[in-house]
């Protein structure tokens, strides 16, 4: 009921109508990808531009990206495992404790100590690179399965995207996306809710809100079940790219016709969106729907607040707001 009544509230506030579907193209078959008025470089899973090619042999790419010293200190302190099972056991203990170096070097050298990578392995590595960071070697790793006759799982694919997400790499998640579009006509490893969330969430990373949107339109014409976190990253990626009215109508579609509970990342996004078209009055009423929608008002969804009433020339509602927030 509270997210039916902020979707009314919302339009009230300036008539908002939800965001209008537009044509959508993305693939290896045509020059370019269109939404609206705005047009993008075609993307495949072969694109060039989507791909860091590193020389040579799997184990040589995966060492050059590791320093001498560092494969030095890493082998006086991990010797080589004996069993497949070893190997991956280790390299998921060392992407756990965030030394991706120390987990590429374990997978670098299983060649050289007669070990076959499985698809254990490759997947223990694309973890320990996604938490490095480290999208390129993702990348790599997932051609380095296909290369072995190995399916990437969704999993799979979902931690090399995020890593790519996080690094604001929105052109090799498109090109992720559009080789999982592919590979699902013929096996049953599809983009789910999941994987458009992320690779919609690259996009807002690079700045790339309409190309955030068209995915989100998309997600929807596959009928896949859209949660509020695939919201939030179109949200989030609208704010970026100042366009607080998209943002709004996203709200509004999300609480409203699809009656999902906002977090507080939602009313985050459209605060901040509020601030950005200085549209104060929607920024406040928003933290007042929070209350309504149990949602507990954060420092940054009170600044982003206080934000709009600056950017509004209301001093006086920022100094209240500020009061606000000093109270236990």
């Amino acid at each position: 009921m509270a997210s039916v009544c902020l979707g009314i509230r919302l339009r009230a506030w300036a008539g908002l109508t939800p965001f209008p579907s537009c044509s959508f193209s993305l693939g290896a078959s045509s020059s370019s990808c269109h939404f609206g008025s705005c047009t993008f470089p075609a993307v495949s899973s072969s694109s060039s531009s989507a791909r860091i090619p590193l020389a040579g042999s799997s184990q040589t790419r995966y060492k050059a990206a590791v320093s001498d010293q560092q494969a030095t200190t890493t082998k006086q302190q991990h010797p080589p495992s004996s069993s497949v099972a070893e190997v991956a056991a280790s390299i998921t203990a060392l992407g756990q404790k965030a030394r991706w170096q120390a987990a590429m070097l374990a997978f670098a050298d299983m060649g050289r100590n007669n070990l076959s990578a499985d698809w254990v392995t490759h997947r223990a590595a694309i973890e320990a690179c996604r938490r490095g960071l480290q999208w390129d070697l993702c990348l790599h790793l997932l051609d380095d399965m296909k290369v072995s006759g190995m399916r990437p799982a969704v999993a799979a694919y979902g931690a090399a995207l995020s890593a790519c997400s996080r690094r604001a790499q929105w052109l090799p998640a498109l090109a992720v996306l559009a080789e999982m579009r592919q590979a699902s006509q013929a096996t049953k490893v599809s983009p789910n809710v999941t994987i458009y969330s992320t690779v919609i969430s690259a996009c807002g990373q690079g700045h790339q809100w309409a190309m955030s949107l068209a995915l989100l339109r998309e997600a929807q014409a596959k009928s896949l079940p859209l949660d509020i976190i695939v919201f939030n990253a179109a949200m989030t990626a609208c704010e970026r790219g100042r366009q607080w009215s998209a943002a709004l109508a996203l709200l509004d579609e999300a609480t409203g016709r699809l009656g999902l509970a906002p977090s507080a990342v939602t009313l985050g996004a459209a605060v901040s969106a509020c601030a950005e078209g200085h549209f104060w009055q929607g920024a406040l009423s928003l933290l007042d729907a929070a209350v309504s929608c149990r949602v507990v008002p954060d420092v940054i969804l009170c600044n982003s607040a206080i934000s709009a009433a600056e950017k509004g020339h209301r001093w006086d509602v920022s100094l209240a707001l500020l009061v606000d927030m000093s109270r236990p």
